[in-house]
């Protein structure tokens, strides 16, 4: 498939900060998110777009499920790097189950010339290891997807592996970028979520909250609507503001 050298340490999740705040509000979010076979994140740096990903997976039931992380990068633009590392991700090396379908896709040499081949390709094998009946719940996610949002054979390729993963896979999209990745007739058609920096701004009550975590035992209510309002619960400037 290709030679290129795949950095593992893209394909792995970051962990939950210690002081993460479980609000009522994340709560909800949590809970439409498992009913969704898509969930697109849209917000600016510092949103808490992967955090609210991370606690998700970090606050989910003990049902059997397998996370597919990908933090994209510049370089992800080419596809004889994206290719490979999507593939890592699904089909990791180190997993004896996988040993076939990485030999389908070393063996396929059209993945470049062809890439919608290749996706195709991946979505056949994904459903060869979970079934229409399968009850292990597969999540792909694809985080700072803004670097990747302008090659249109990438948002391609997501768009098609929506259509046609095997129904417990579920996608995760995170992006900066205010950018439409799935169609207009996907969003009708498929149970997606749609998140933007709104439904992630805290309230004053979580203002008050969070800082208390980091140590204001009392809390200012003139501080917390400083921060409010300076900030307009924009998460990263709450913690820059209260430090």
């Amino acid at each position: 498939m290709s030679s290129v050298h795949v950095l593992k340490s893209k394909l792995i999740m970051p962990e939950l900060a210690g002081g993460f705040l479980l609000t009522d509000r994340i709560k909800s979010l949590h809970k439409e998110m498992d009913s969704s076979k898509a969930v697109a994140v849209c917000a600016p740096a510092g949103y808490g777009k992967t955090t609210l990903a991370v606690s998700y997976f970090s606050h989910r039931s003990a049902a059997s499920s397998r996370i597919c992380w990908y933090r994209l990068g510049t370089e992800d633009r080419n596809l004889s790097v994206f290719i490979p590392h999507l593939s890592e991700a699904l089909f990791p090396s180190e997993a004896d189950e996988f040993v076939e379908s990485r030999k389908a896709l070393n063996d396929c040499t059209d993945i470049h010339s062809q890439p919608h081949n290749g996706i195709s390709l991946i979505c056949r094998e994904m459903w060869t290891h979970y079934s229409q009946t399968c009850r292990t719940r597969t999540y792909i996610v694809l985080d700072d997807f803004q670097n990747v949002a302008q090659v249109q054979d990438i948002c391609d390729m997501v768009r098609y592996m929506l259509d046609n993963l095997p129904p417990s896979c579920s996608i995760f999209i995170l992006n900066r970028a205010n950018l439409n990745v799935f169609t207009e007739k996907q969003k009708l058609e498929k149970r997606i979520l749609e998140i933007d920096m709104y439904d992630l701004s805290f309230s004053s009550t979580e203002i008050e909250d969070l800082i208390f975590i980091m140590g204001q035992i009392n809390a200012d209510r003139k501080l917390v609507a400083i921060i409010e309002k300076s900030t307009e619960g924009w998460i990263a400037g709450i913690i820059i503001l209260f430090q």
